[in-house]
Parts: C-alpha cells; sequence; structure tokens
C-alpha cells in the first residue's frame, strides 16, 4: 500500500472523495484542494485514466513540520527518492508555498533538489522537460513531499477540439454530476456551451475513461517501468455498473456558432466505439419547456455576466429561466452562479443548498435545488 493525495479544484474536494469511494477507495479531506488516501501501487495508471474530478494524483512520501529552510533540508533527506528515479533520468521540483514565510517557492524548490541530488551524487536537472517531477508543497508550516503520476493537469481533455470563449472545466462538470448524484436519468443543459457536461455525464454512464490521448507522469518513474497494459475499464465497484441503453442527454444553446463546436466535441467521442446519444438544440433556455419532453433534471452553467454587461439583462435571463423550469415542473436543479438571482429565484419553488468553489480565480456558488 502506497500513501497518496490528490487535487481537486478547489471547494470540490467532497465530490472527489465520493468519485474515489466508487473506485473502492476511503479519502480524507486535508485542506481545500487535497483529499489523501491509501491505495495499491497499481492503481495509479488506473487513477489517472479513469478519474473525473481529480486534476492531479501524486505519491506520498511523507510530511513534516517545518519553520526554515535548514528544517526543510533536513526533513527531505530522510526520504529515499532511488526507488523514484533513475540516475540516468532528469528532475525538477515544483514548489508551492502558502502562508507567510522568510523565503520563497524557488527558494524551496532549489533546496529540495539540493537533497535529491546529494542522494545521488549527481543528477541531471531539467525544468522544461523532466522525467519525474517532485512535489514540494508547504502550507503555514506543513510541508508535503511526494512524486507527481499525473503530469499536464487532468481537467484537459483531449476531445475539446472546440474553444469556447467561456469553458467550463471537465472537472467541474464531472464533479456537478456527482454533487446532483446523477445516475443516469433524462438530463437537460440549457445552457450547454461547447456541450461539457453533456459528454462528461455521457462517459461517466458508460464507465469509460475521461483521460485518454495522453501521457502521464507516472510512465516516467523507475517504479512503473514493467507496468502492465492498462485495461479499458476499472476493475472495482464501477464494473458492470456501466449499461448498454444510453442516457437522454440533451443541450440547448443560444449560438449556432457554439452548437456547431459542441457537435464536433461530441463527433470526438466515435473513438468509444458507442454513438454518443447526445441531442443539441439551437434555442433558449427560456423556452426549454417548448424544447424537450421528459427531463428529470437540469445540470448548467449559465452566463455570470461578465461578458452581457447589464445587470437588467441578466435578471431577465435568470427570470426567465427558472420561470421555464418551473412549468416544467423539473425535479431538480444543479448550476453554477455569481449572482445572487438564480439561487434566490430557484428558493421560490425548490429547497436550495449552495456552496462556494473556484472557478479558475473566480469564486462562484454551486447551487443545487430539489422540489
Amino acid at each position: 500500500m502506497l500513501k497518496f493525495y490528490a487535487k481537486s479544484e478547489p471547494g470540490l474536494e467532497e465530490e472527489l472523495i465520493k468519485e474515489l469511494t466508487d473506485f473502492g477507495i476511503r479519502a480524507y479531506y486535508v485542506r481545500p484542494s487535497m483529499v489523501s488516501f491509501e491505495t495499491d501501487e497499481e492503481a495509479v495508471p488506473l487513477l489517472n485514466m479513469f478519474s473525473r474530478t481529480a486534476t492531479r494524483f501524486v505519491i506520498l512520501l511523507g510530511d513534516f513540520r517545518v519553520n526554515s529552510l535548514d528544517e526543510i533540508g533536513n526533513a527531505v533527506r530522510e526520504i529515499d527518492f532511488r526507488q523514484w528515479i533513475d540516475p540516468a533520468q532528469s528532475f525538477a521540483v515544483r514548489a508551492l508555498r502558502i502562508g507567510v514565510h522568510e523565503f520563497t517557492s524557488m527558494d524551496i524548490a532549489a533546496r529540495v533538489g539540493e537533497e535529491v541530488i546529494r542522494q545521488f551524487g549527481r543528477l541531471r536537472v531539467n525544468l522544461d522537460e523532466p522525467d519525474v517531477v517532485v512535489k514540494a508543497e508547504l502550507y503555514d508550516d506543513w510541508l508535503v513531499i511526494g512524486i507527481d503520476t499525473t503530469g499536464s493537469s487532468l481537467h484537459k481533455r483531449w476531445y475539446r477540439v472546440y474553444k469556447h470563449p467561456a469553458p467550463l472545466r471537465p472537472t467541474i462538470a464531472s464533479a456537478m454530476l456527482y454533487h446532483a448524484d446523477w445516475r443516469g436519468g433524462p438530463l437537460l443543459d440549457p445552457f450547454c456551451g461547447s456541450g461539457t457536461i453533456l459528454i462528461e455525464a455521457f462517459l461517466k454512464h458508460h464507465s469509460l475513461p475521461p483521460n485518454i490521448k495522453r501521457e502521464f507522469a507516472y510512465q516516467k518513474i523507475k517504479h512503473y517501468h514493467n507496468m502492465r497494459p492498462l485495461p479499458t475499464r476499472f476493475p472495482n465497484a464501477l464494473e458492470g455498473s456501466h449499461s448498454i441503453q444510453s442516457p437522454t442527454l440533451v443541450g440547448i444553446e443560444r449560438f449556432e456558432k457554439h452548437v456547431r463546436g459542441a457537435c464536433e466535441n461530441v463527433g470526438e467521442l466515435g473513438v468509444y466505439g458507442i454513438e454518443p446519444s447526445i441531442r443539441l438544440l439551437k434555442g433558449i433556455a427560456q423556452k426549454l419547456d417548448e424544447l424537450v419532453d421528459d427531463i428529470q433534471i437540469v445540470i448548467t452553467n449559465p452566463p455570470f455576466g461578465l461578458r452581457i454587461g447589464k445587470k437588467g439583462k441578466m435578471f431577465h435571463l435568470y427570470r426567465g429561466f427558472v420561470d421555464a423550469l418551473v412549468r416544467k415542473d423539473v425535479p431538480k436543479v444543479c448550476l453554477l452562479t455569481k449572482s445572487l438571482l438564480p439561487q434566490a429565484m430557484l428558493e421560490e419553488n425548490y429547497k436550495v443548498r449552495s456552496k462556494w468553489i473556484m472557478y479558475g480565480n473566480l469564486p462562484v456558488r454551486l447551487v443545487f435545488a430539489h422540489s
């Protein structure tokens, strides 16, 4: 068994824990954006390939209480890096520092790097394209040292061939599915943009790995050089949970160019050998009750108003959207919003709960409403 920590989008740790529970792994909240767990070393490739809500998985080599660069050096000296890095490989230290300190994250990276090199006598440093990345994260006086297994962040999905001007991160979209406890019923996204929520729902329903057509950092770690090929499905509680029958997934989008772009993204799913059951309609959310039939849940990312500008326009947009939900008698709604308006309007007819998450650098509310 190895110790790990995983990173999520800030505020979505609970949803990552739910996903890991589905994988048969018991995880625990550590701090914003971070959960920890223990599992077999063979799980590393599977976690990176199949996780929908995590952005990164790191093998935890040690954690320490420190107050100076010297104490950081002493702590790192206790860790044996030789099972993770081959002497012929290059490495880099990626440091993160949160809190008030008399040194910088660059100072941390340099000190940790010195101690890693000391164990080998000589080791190449490559800051641009290292073979192995050592993670050094300092939160106030808590230092975490690990080996990155992921590489490029898992929020970067391969199917996004169309570049929407305000894209929703797939990791957030998948976390919304977990937050709403979506289990395959008819789903509508009336502000579907480039189709991210619908695509993530399709992949989740069929237990298909979202992180294909890419390389992972673990593939260069010495410990995993002889790892056998990955299976196409996660061999655990999820096995057999996928359904041959596809769910009803419908998207409404106001702009024709985004409808075409969403169709391009959906078209990429053909590599899985399953016909995507995603229907995309040009229209407006205020008339969703006229455009679709059976709806069990709406999961969506409405405009925040940053591009629209005028508050009056946003009020009428939200008012028309919520009124359409009520007319259609939609039982569940999950959405993101920067404004209090949608939540206040939903509270007129629904029981509502919400929490703060980070949408890039923007704090927003993740709202769930049910009748």
